[in-house]
């Protein structure tokens, strides 16, 4: 009966901490983070290579990995309230509208690397990449 008693403690707290590694993601020797941008005081996004996204809710306390899309590489992120852009490679702007739940891709008209994006408004917007691309969103 201990025995069995300590086989189910054990599981316990393995699943628990296999759970607490999955939503705490920790960034890794190979993960090369690019952007990063908090919406506000605990709300915050960082992104990089090979698709690397991640959020906090808590100031940065605590990290988990997002799956938006693919492994292309995200260059840079930028909110305003809960409208959000991420820029890559090969001209790729993806958008939200509630704060990173979920993204759509926007056509940049371009295919160069996309390397930082900002903001002043919702609708007015910046973004550069290389061979001197300079995109301009305004309504």
């Amino acid at each position: 009966m201990v025995l069995l008693l300590c086989f189910i403690v054990a599981i316990f707290f393995v699943s628990v901490c296999v759970a607490s590694e999955r939503d705490n993601f920790r960034f890794g020797p190979r993960d090369k983070a690019y952007g990063i941008h908090f919406i506000d005081d605990s709300r915050g996004w960082i992104v990089g290579d090979t698709g690397l996204a991640a959020m906090t809710t808590d100031g940065g306390e605590n990290w988990s990995r997002v799956a938006i899309s693919g492994e292309e590489p995200f260059r840079d992120i930028f909110f305003v309230g809960d409208a959000g852009w991420i820029v890559g490679d090969g001209g790729l702007i993806l958008h939200s509208d509630n704060g990173g739940k979920s993204w759509d891709k926007q056509a940049s008209g371009v295919k160069v690397m996309l390397l930082k994006i900002f903001f002043l408004n919702r609708d007015r917007g910046f973004t550069v990449g290389t061979d001197a691309t300079r995109i301009r969103s305004s309504t």
